[in-house]
């Protein structure tokens, strides 16, 4: 992956402003550490250098020296736009090196999701660190993968990293193919949200999918905790909803309501966990936000959204995992069953499968 991690790195030292991210850092935590910064980018635009040397650490390690420096980091207008520039390059610094790059912010990384949610300054997030695609189905046709959190699954603004980048990247490398690699997202994720991610190869693929998830002939399975008991075992949920695009959320509103959407799904309970409920929910519509907002709507909100309610926090993204989809392949005709394991992060409810 090193040429393809070279030529990322690259495009994002020209787009990125460094000088503007060095005077927000010097800002906040004094001209030392902001040094630093500037010369962990210099260091970067050497890409050997970069990827191989001790530069590449030097920053990390002395930002990463006290909470109370990371602390005032996080709390300076520009944490999102600083903070989203580390992502980018931790997920290429994982694409080149693998191993190697394991543990490398660790330490930051923990810090600031403290730090984050004492503050109450931030929305509840995991820090994107994808050591490789995890590949669940793969043929000519289709390529189907276990999302992880924290990462948008596309539409990113650019000099950001989605797992659409990811998986072109995946494809171009394993199959040595020149230019534009051409694949085709037929259904999204939240950015907090687990589990499997079905990508088409092909435009015959991506249509024909398409198809099927507009005539609802996909079986569409996921695994919520949420706050809570429901006060059924077992339910449908039909609501009506609308996009709020200031405040990228969506809302239950009438019937009649000129910009109202039709949602449905029904969940039974699997079982009590801690801090909540585990339920199994089957969408009948694919609405944005549609799991979180009508559970929340009933007084069940997922751990950890607290875009939608929750009270509780969640180390990495929210407890809403795409678990299972069962469909007809696109161009074999026959029947493909696609399952993801839960993430370790489940595990503090007890649950493991």
């Amino acid at each position: 992956m090193m040429n393809l991690a070279a030529e990322q790195l690259q495009h994002l030292a020209g787009v990125f402003d460094v000088t503007r991210l060095a005077k927000d850092l010097s800002t906040a935590l004094g001209d030392r550490v902001a040094g630093e910064y500037n010369a962990f980018i210099d260091a970067g635009c050497n890409v050997s250098r970069f990827l191989f040397g001790e530069a590449r650490n030097q920053f990390v390690r002395r930002l990463a020296a006290t909470d109370s420096a990371l602390g005032a980091w996080m709390r300076c207008d520009n944490f999102k736009r600083v903070t989203g520039l580390f992502e980018q390059l931790l997920s290429l610094w994982r694409l080149a090196c693998k191993d190697e790059a394991e543990g490398l912010i660790g330490h930051c990384v923990a810090v600031a999701r403290k730090h984050g949610s004492e503050s109450g300054s931030l929305e509840s997030r995991s820090i994107v660190e994808p050591s490789q695609l995890h590949v669940l189905y793969e043929d000519n046709h289709l390529l189907a993968v276990a999302k992880p959190p924290g990462i948008a699954t596309m539409g990113v603004p650019a000099g950001k990293l989605s797992l659409l980048d990811l998986a072109k990247a995946y494809v171009k490398e394993k199959y040595h193919k020149p230019g534009n690699v051409y694949l085709g997202i037929v259904s999204r994720l939240d950015a907090p949200v687990t589990g499997v991610l079905l990508i088409a190869r092909t435009s015959k693929a991506a249509a024909r999918l398409t198809e099927q998830f507009r005539l609802g002939t996909v079986e569409k399975v996921y695994w919520a905790v949420v706050e809570g008991t429901p006060d059924s075992p077992e339910g449908t949920c039909v609501d009506w909803m609308r996009k709020d695009e200031r405040h990228r959320k969506m809302h239950i509103v009438a019937k009649g309501h000129a910009e109202a959407k039709e949602a449905r799904l029904s969940y039974r309970t699997l079982q009590s966990v801690a801090a909540g409920t585990l339920l199994e929910v089957r969408l009948d519509t694919g609405r944005k936000h549609q799991i979180r907002l009508q559970l929340a709507h009933r007084g069940l909100p997922i751990i950890g959204d607290r875009k939608y309610g929750s009270t509780h926090s969640f180390d990495e993204g929210i407890a809403l995992h795409s678990r299972y989809l069962r469909l007809q392949h696109p161009v074999l005709k026959t029947e493909l069953a696609l399952t993801a394991k839960l993430p370790r992060s489940w595990r503090i409810f007890g649950i493991t499968t």
